[in-house]
């Protein structure tokens, strides 16, 4: 059992994946999508001095948007202007069926530089290639369909996921 660590590399994007979990509410109040954060199930060892994970992650966001098309997804966030790369297998597995079933699926990923956030959805195929290296935001922005996501009060991803099937 590894213990999971308030400054631990699972925890590292936890700032990020918050502004996205705003912005699904919002849409919700919007009627315009549900999406919900799913989280990973989580034990407490003896003692209760630390915490482990239970199971693999699937992917850190399902739901559907408004017309039915479903949406799996995950969210990668880096304060420090460099993101290491971290989807697993298991995560990839995910996205890629969820795109073979006519779903939605890729990653978003965000840096905040100094005092401004920059974010981009990248979808599926695109997506398998934030699953190794080290990625900017200059090379996120390079990616095959990588579409940047505006930060207006919060991450505004719905209209980058937005196109036609």
């Amino acid at each position: 059992m590894k213990p999971i660590l308030s400054n631990s590399r699972a925890n590292r994007g936890r700032w990020y994946q918050r502004l996205v979990t705003a912005a699904c509410a919002l849409y919700d109040a919007q009627e315009r999508a549900y999406i919900a954060e799913i989280p990973t199930p989580m034990g407490i060892a003896k003692g209760g001095e630390a915490a482990f994970f239970k199971e693999k992650a699937i992917t850190d966001y399902f739901g559907t948007l408004r017309g039915g098309r479903s949406l799996a997804f995950d969210a990668k966030g880096s304060l420090d202007g460099a993101y290491r790369a971290g989807v697993p297998d298991n995560q990839l597995r995910v996205m890629e069926r969820v795109h073979e079933l006519g779903g939605i699926s890729g990653v978003l990923v965000g840096f905040q530089v100094g005092e401004t956030i920059r974010s981009w959805w990248v979808p599926w195929p695109s997506a398998k290639s934030l699953a190794s290296g080290e990625w900017t935001p200059e090379r996120v922005a390079t990616l095959p369909c990588a579409a940047g996501v505006r930060f207006v009060g919060y991450i505004d991803f719905l209209p980058a996921l937005e196109v036609p099937s």
